[in-house]
């Protein structure tokens, strides 16, 4: 059943190599080749009989990302009394805003590590590089 192969992905055994070489997660329901171990396990809600409703209108979903994208375009007043009640988590150095203190922890972490990288030498250029020999 399919909430038993989503609790199973948690091991590499649906990793194959694609036709071009590179790693790939397959799908043991369907066959379908995806990039991610991420990616597999969000496919995989895809044939689980459970669906996420939605407070407003109760309409049903298989997907995490399809109830977000609905409450997004049918529900816009409650999306931004959403986005308004999440800008208390505003990272202070580029103003993007994040739902949890976490998601902004992890964000602000970004910065810091990007802060400590090489910058590149040419004008105009704002890339940043872990390693003098990427320069």
């Amino acid at each position: 059943s399919a909430p038993a192969v989503v609790h199973s992905l948690q091991t590499a055994e649906y990793k194959v190599r694609g036709e071009d070489g590179r790693s790939r997660f397959q799908c043991p329901l369907c066959g379908k080749l995806l990039a991610s171990g991420f990616s597999l396990k969000r496919h995989a809600a895809t044939h689980s009989k459970q669906r996420l409703r939605c407070a407003r209108c109760s309409l049903t979903f298989r997907t995490m990302r399809a109830r977000l994208e609905h409450f997004r375009l049918r529900h816009p007043q409650s999306a931004a009394a959403a986005a308004r009640a999440s800008s208390s988590h505003q990272c202070g150095v580029c103003k993007k805003t994040f739902a949890t203190p976490a998601q902004l922890r992890a964000h602000v972490a970004q910065h810091e590590r990007n802060a400590t990288r090489l910058a590149c030498p040419y004008d105009g250029c704002d890339k940043r590089f872990k390693h003098k020999s990427s320069l």
